[in-house]
Order: structure tokens, then C-alpha cells, then sequence
């Protein structure tokens, strides 16, 4: 009789684990919590912590720690239950042993394992924090964010930036052309930029204006007075008679820009140096107002790696 219990309670733990709910992952939003195709009460997923940091969007995410500890805290129900199920079957047999010493004594030792049992499970919090403290602490995992960068296409009408579209934008934006510094330029700017291949150089509402990579390098060196005629397309700006391969010996200058072009589907992408070992660019940000950031080299040399892409170069004067 022990052995039939121990087996149906082993069995009855093996299905439950082997049976533990799938992940529904949505491709909505990309920071949506996770739905469950089984919903367990106790599993709470909390909401993604995101922060910015040294100019990167850096987040934390809990679920994994969340979805162990919401586990446990099922399978101790679980266990108390089926606990109480084997006492209440160890029950049954002393009551109908009818003073049989063997079926009392059978009893006692299922009651007597079965509280060991349910003692261990519930204490196991206590053990495993005896053994080693990590084991149940569960940190978030904290994950940079990687820059979507959509850049700009053969697709895009407006190849040049004019002066009449300069001014309706600087204006906007608070920016006196051919007073202020690229520094300047880019902090009245940095948040009052929304990323739109589409509607780049219109303005957009709460007093903002729609960028894409390379229309708004191109708007920044007009502005300032340092190349007026820079097309607003990458596959222009780093062509074979304007752009050269990247290298290191390049000294920058105000102005300068680099990237890579569009290469069939690819779309290409554009930095503009201002200065300070600053560069700056325009990307495909989730935030609104939020699309414009700084970066150094060494993030561009990344980004460049990350999307299997050459480097070039082009000076901003020419």
C-alpha cells in the first residue's frame, strides 16, 4: 500500500512539471509581459524597468526570477494538498484495520512520511538559502537595448534639403542658422525629433519636426553654414565618388560624417560629428521626441558590426 502512494505521488509530481505552462510571447508591443497559456495565480510578471544610461537604453527584466519563485510558491500548494490526501488515505486505513497491527503500523509510517515530506518542501526555502544564498535570490537580467536603425532607402522623394524647409524647421526648433555651434544645434534639437522616412523635414506636432538619419545631418550642416548642397540619402552621401572606406588615421572635423549606404533592402545610416569626439545621429526610437542621441566611435564601429556593414566616410565640407 506505501508504494502505491509513493507512486501516484510521484507520478502525480513528474506530470506536473513535465506539464508546466507555455509561453505565449506577442509581437506587439516589444516590452509586453508574457501571457500564459495556462494562467497560474501565483506566477506575477512584473512590468520592464527601463533607464537610460551614458546615452543607452538599458533594461532590467525580473520574469525568469519571477516565473521560478511564482512555481515554487504552486508547487507548495500543490504538495500541501496532496499531503493532506495521503493523510486523510492513511486515515482511512487505521479506521479500517480493525485493530490490525501491521495496517496500523502501515499507516503511521504513511503519516509520518508524508509530514517529512511535506516539512522538507515547505523548509525548502530554508535549506537552499543554507546551502548557498543564490540560489534564491533572483536578480533581473539587465540587457542593453539594441538600436533599431531603419536609415533611410532608394524610396525617399526629397534628395536635398532647401532653404525655405531650413527655416520652417530651425524656426521650429529655436535654432539660429549660422550663429550656433553643431553642440548647439544638436541640444536644441535632441529632444524635439521624431523619426518618420515618410514625413521627414515637415514639422510635427507639440513642436517637433520628423527626421530621418541622413535628412537630419543634412539639415545640421545647411544650418551651420558648412554644406549646403550634402544630399539627404545616404546611398548619395556615401557613393563611390563622395564616400571612402572608414579608418582610423581620419581626423574628424566639425561636420564630418559617417555611416554606410543602403545596400539592396538594407537601409543605410549616417553620424554627424560635432565636436568633443561627439557624434550625433538620428534612429528609429521608440520614444517619442527622443530620436536623436550621441554616440563615439567605438558605438558606431558596434552598431557597424551588429548590422554586418562596412564603414565609410565622407567629409562634411564637400
Amino acid at each position: 500500500m506505501k508504494n502505491d502512494f509513493l507512486k501516484i505521488f510521484s507520478i502525480f509530481f513528474l506530470s506536473f512539471f513535465l506539464l508546466l505552462p507555455v509561453i505565449i510571447y506577442s509581437a506587439e508591443p516589444r516590452y509586453k509581459i508574457p501571457e500564459f497559456e495556462i494562467p497560474i495565480d501565483t506566477v506575477k510578471l512584473s512590468q520592464v524597468n527601463c533607464e537610460i544610461i551614458n546615452g543607452d537604453e538599458v533594461c532590467e527584466i525580473s520574469w525568469i526570477g519571477e516565473y521560478i519563485k511564482g512555481i515554487y510558491e504552486y508547487s507548495i500548494s500543490i504538495a500541501a494538498i496532496l499531503a493532506t490526501v495521503v493523510l486523510m488515505a492513511a486515515g482511512l486505513i487505521w479506521l479500517t484495520s480493525g485493530g490490525s497491527q501491521d495496517k496500523i503500523g502501515q499507516a503511521k509510517k504513511i503519516i509520518s512520511g508524508s509530514l517529512i515530506g511535506l516539512t522538507l518542501i515547505l523548509g525548502s526555502y530554508v535549506i537552499l538559502n543554507f546551502i548557498n544564498p543564490n540560489l534564491i535570490s533572483f536578480p533581473p537580467l539587465t540587457i542593453g537595448v539594441v538600436e533599431n536603425f531603419e536609415g533611410d532607402s532608394s524610396d525617399i522623394s526629397t534628395r536635398y534639403i532647401d532653404e525655405e524647409t531650413v527655416n520652417m524647421i530651425s524656426e521650429r526648433l529655436g535654432i539660429n542658422c549660422g550663429e550656433e555651434t553643431m553642440l548647439s544645434m544638436y541640444v536644441k534639437s535632441r529632444n524635439k525629433v521624431i523619426y518618420d522616412q515618410v514625413r521627414r523635414l515637415n514639422l510635427a506636432p507639440n513642436n517637433m519636426v520628423y527626421f530621418d538619419c541622413s535628412s537630419y545631418v543634412s539639415f545640421l550642416l545647411y544650418c551651420a553654414d558648412i554644406n549646403k548642397s550634402m544630399p539627404a540619402w545616404t546611398g548619395a552621401i556615401f557613393n563611390e565618388s563622395q564616400g571612402s572606406n572608414f579608418s582610423d588615421d581620419i581626423q574628424f572635423e566639425v561636420g564630418d560624417l559617417i555611416g554606410w549606404p543602403q545596400e539592396g533592402n538594407n537601409p543605410g545610416h549616417v553620424y554627424i560629428y560635432i565636436g568633443n569626439t561627439i557624434f550625433v545621429h538620428s534612429y528609429n526610437s521608440k520614444r517619442i521626441g527622443r530620436s536623436v542621441v550621441r554616440s563615439n566611435i567605438d558605438d558606431i564601429k558596434n552598431a557597424a558590426r551588429r548590422h554586418n556593414r562596412e564603414l565609410y566616410y565622407h567629409s562634411g565640407s564637400n
